[in-house]
């Protein structure tokens, strides 16, 4: 008896280990063929929650069969075990399918995957900071990838008509942190434009420049930059992106530290934004577009009067989400007086 329940168990992690390797090395090669993302996602997702039902139910059955046949006295528990574990079976794969839909809120339409841009941006770099800490990890002082990016994203993502008609030249990305941003922009359109992507931390520009060419955006040159003032930009910029620092803070905190000045706004979190709006209308070119990510506390339709007070035409709450205690919006503003695809008004003269 013993031997046959060894050569049970042996079989089933044999079984087990072989199914395993089979699924890890069909993903593998799902993600490098030349599929869409979105196929090799999908199957991705079902091998997963296939790969968690078999080690499963073979180790239900294992468990059963060991119980069975070693401890006879023990069948009525081991029939009620496994009639446990096979309810338990669909819990499992909800759970895994709870799982990849987490990770695949990170990976969005466009193409871009998050995931592999927190990994890059994560990773010890022994050249990333050298002052008086050695060596230190880029998410400490980097701005990571969070709700208010992804909001950007998608909402960039529902832009893509408009943006492709209005053929981008230039696009700059102030306040670009990961990069992940102009990374996703790039991606997007049809015809990736020249892109800025600034910074006034010297990390997240090293991290924004290894970002874009980790997703093979070739179209891309971070600076290190005190909002735009290290470019010469008069009314050359078709698509702007600013994701400023907006949460409510007292002024000291603003320049605390490297990764402060990516979140701290000062006094209606508005002090970094306040000293960009004046300079919109001079940065935009005829056809350009901005897009600014606000809270509620940011006063956001005082945002838009004093954009258009700033020679705008068109400035909107567009897109707007709910995350945790923070109402996200994005505002979109232009030197047209509406904007819709196809149709994007008579510019206002500057």
């Amino acid at each position: 008896m013993g031997v046959v329940v060894t050569m049970v168990v042996t079989v089933t992690m044999v079984m087990t280990v072989t199914m395993v390797m089979t699924v890890t090395m069909v993903m593998t090669v799902t993600m490098i063929m030349s599929m869409t993302v979105f196929m090799a996602m999908i199957i991705h997702m079902t091998l997963t929650v296939t790969m968690v039902m078999i080690i499963h139910m073979t180790l239900t059955m294992t468990m059963a069969m060991v119980m069975t046949m070693f401890v006879p006295v023990c069948t009525k528990m081991a029939k009620f075990m496994l009639m446990i574990m096979a309810i338990s079976a669909p819990l499992s794969m909800i759970v895994a399918g709870c799982t990849r839909k987490y990770k695949s809120e990170r990976k969005h339409r466009c193409g871009v995957d998050l995931n592999d841009i927190v990994v890059v941006q994560a990773k010890k770099s022994a050249n990333a900071f050298d002052s008086n800490e050695n060596h230190c990890h880029d998410y400490e002082h980097v701005y990571e990838p969070s709700d208010d990016t992804y909001l950007l994203v998608d909402t960039l993502h529902a832009e893509k008509a408009l943006l492709d008609s209005l053929r981008p030249k230039l696009a700059l990305e102030i306040g670009t942190g990961s990069g992940c941003v102009s990374t996703a922009l790039a991606k997007l359109l049809k015809v990736p434009p020249a892109m800025f992507m600034l910074d006034i931390n010297p990390i997240a520009a090293s991290v924004a420049s290894r970002t874009a060419a980790h997703n093979g955006v070739i179209t891309a040159d971070a600076l290190v930059s005190d909002l735009d003032s290290a470019l010469a930009l008069h009314h050359k910029v078709d698509v702007l992106i600013f994701n400023p620092p907006y949460v409510v803070t007292p002024s000291e905190e603003i320049t605390e530290s490297l990764i402060a000045r990516s979140w701290a706004g000062g006094k209606d979190g508005r002090e970094v934004l306040d000293r960009l709006l004046p300079r919109i209308a001079d940065l935009l070119s005829p056809t350009g577009i901005f897009y600014v990510i606000a809270i509620l506390e940011n006063k956001p339709e005082d945002i838009c009067e004093r954009l258009r007070n700033f020679g705008l035409s068109s400035a909107e709450v567009l897109t707007q989400r709910r995350a945790k205690n923070e109402l996200l919006m994005v505002i979109r503003a232009s030197k047209f007086e509406s904007i819709a695809d196809g149709d994007l008004g008579q510019a206002k003269s500057t």
